[in-house]
């Protein structure tokens, strides 16, 4: 195993149980920060991939499907989680903003490196992608050098 790999493994055995759970609410420490909606169908918003985050890190990425509304809120279910690497410099955590082979995909996640890319309108994956398989729930890996995602500041 090697030690990115064993690093995430032991990343992942210290988030918490959550598969199944509906949210929020979250376990006391964790709260999403971000998500994006991942549609199915005719529906925009059946499933979501969003952050775990503690201490304002995104520590893991959750697979949602929708679980219904409290009120004006949103629950979800989760179907699967998966630990984020920590970035590196200049490298950061992109949602709903990636493309695959040409095409555009919601559920991609991916940390992407912009380091000296300001000018460009996309940054590539580096060291990590995962995809919602919208049909079982699950993250599947993906091969980074397959992946890129839009520089949400360009222009900017």
């Amino acid at each position: 195993m090697s030690a990115f790999a064993l690093a995430l493994a032991m990343q992942a055995a210290a988030l918490p149980a959550l598969r199944g759970r509906v949210v929020p609410p979250y376990p006391s420490g964790w709260e999403s920060r971000s998500g994006v909606c991942v549609p199915e169908g005719e529906d925009v918003c059946a499933r979501a991939v969003a952050t775990l985050d503690r201490d304002g890190h995104a520590q893991a990425v959750l697979a949602e499907a929708k679980a219904g509304m409290a009120g004006a809120e949103a629950r979800w279910r989760i179907t699967d989680l998966a630990a984020v690497p920590a970035p590196q410099a200049g490298q950061t955590l992109a949602l709903g903003t990636c493309e695959r082979d040409g095409r555009a995909d919601p559920g991609i996640v991916a940390l992407v490196d912009g380091n000296g890319r300001a000018s460009e309108t996309h940054w590539p994956a580096v060291r990590w992608a995962l995809r919602l398989d919208r049909a079982s729930g699950r993250f599947v890996a993906l091969d980074p050098g397959e992946v890129r995602c839009l520089n949400e500041g360009y222009g900017l």
